[in-house]
């Protein structure tokens, strides 16, 4: 329960970008308006949804400015669950104790 992050987003000027990566965690996204770019060769279409697994890499991403999308993002096959933002945080905390 409660471990897990829904979030509906819009990405703002100028856009943004991010290079080839992997998470610890599962992701769904839906995209709901403009064209998501989840790597160089696979563009996501408007009303498209991607399944995202742990571990697996994707990107790099470069996200252009007004792309709507829907992400949930939890815990994987693996079972390490998802790590809420409170719990990361304090996690980073403790690291630089």
């Amino acid at each position: 329960p409660n471990n897990y992050l829904l979030n509906v987003g819009l990405t703002g000027s100028g856009g943004w970008g991010t290079p080839r990566h992997r998470h610890n965690f599962d992701q769904i996204r839906y995209v709901l308006k403009g064209k998501y770019p989840a790597s160089p060769h696979k563009i996501m279409d408007e009303g498209s949804v991607a399944y995202f697994p742990e571990s697996v890499h994707y990107g790099p991403q470069d996200r252009p400015e007004g792309l709507e999308m829907m992400v949930i993002q939890f815990g994987g096959a693996s079972g390490a669950g998802f790590l809420s933002t409170p719990r990361r945080e304090a996690a980073n905390e403790t690291l630089k104790a």
